[in-house]
């Protein structure tokens, strides 16, 4: 549902939506440890917090937030090579699938398409990136900037969430691009030390790569709410407002 990275800052939603946390869920956090530059010596202890703002009790929003992705595991990023591009295309039909019985980053299975807008996007990716941008093209030929990072810091990892939402149909299409530059000058440092260009590819170590683009959607509440029930045997009105 929601994630932090280095640099990153809380993330709060705009009156009237929230996310939507069925009750009795788990949370599950999963937290990633850079050891690298431990040296031998015992990690710190882990002060990791997680804190939610939670709507006042018999409060419904209006709208429901909703993560979804766009993931390109498929990387093969040469060492010494200063211009690597990498780019996925999503169609929204599979992103904006609600309730389906198999679903994660980029849609599901057997769930059903809802319309909505595009509230905000979370390029990631680790340390040889050099630009992040992704654009929607929409089925008439038109096509409008999502994001654009055109210098891409590892350790300024933020959620841009937009002023003007950005509405989508069925047949629209996001373009996500991935640059990197594994030249010897765009080296991580560990300990002090510029390491040695090499081949990279992807992992969720530090010194691999990812190309992912987060995608922020926001639907009218009874629109997802219909969707979610009918795959899932939800209720048509949110147990936990969420947060």
């Amino acid at each position: 549902m929601f994630s932090w990275r280095p640099g990153g800052s809380r993330l709060t939603f705009e009156k009237g939506d929230a996310a939507y946390i069925q009750k009795g869920s788990a949370i599950m956090l999963q937290v990633h440890y850079n050891t690298q530059f431990l040296q031998g010596k015992a990690p710190a202890l882990d002060k990791t917090a997680l804190k939610l703002w939670t709507l006042p009790a018999g409060q419904i929003p209006d709208r429901i937030i909703y993560r979804n992705g766009i993931l390109n595991p498929a990387l093969n990023i040469p060492a010494n090579n200063p211009h690597v591009v990498v780019t996925t295309n999503s169609s929204l039909s599979s992103l904006s699938s609600i309730g389906g019985t198999a679903t994660g980053i980029g849609g599901g299975f057997g769930g059903t398409f809802v319309a909505g807008e595009v509230v905000g996007m979370t390029p990631h990716a680790h340390q040889i990136a050099s630009r992040m941008d992704a654009k929607l093209n929409h089925v008439g030929g038109q096509s409008e900037c999502l994001i654009n990072v055109p210098v891409w810091d590892y350790h300024w990892q933020l959620d841009y969430m937009f002023t003007k939402p950005v509405p989508y149909t069925a047949q629209d299409t996001i373009v996500a691009n991935c640059e990197y530059d594994n030249s010897a000058a765009h080296q991580p440092v560990v300990n002090g030390e510029t390491q040695t260009p090499r081949n990279v590819t992807f992992g969720e170590g530090s010194l691999d790569e990812m190309c992912l683009h987060y995608v922020w959607l926001r639907f009218k509440r009874d629109d997802f709410l219909a969707a979610k029930g009918s795959g899932g045997g939800l209720p048509t009105t949110p147990d936990v407002p969420g947060c």
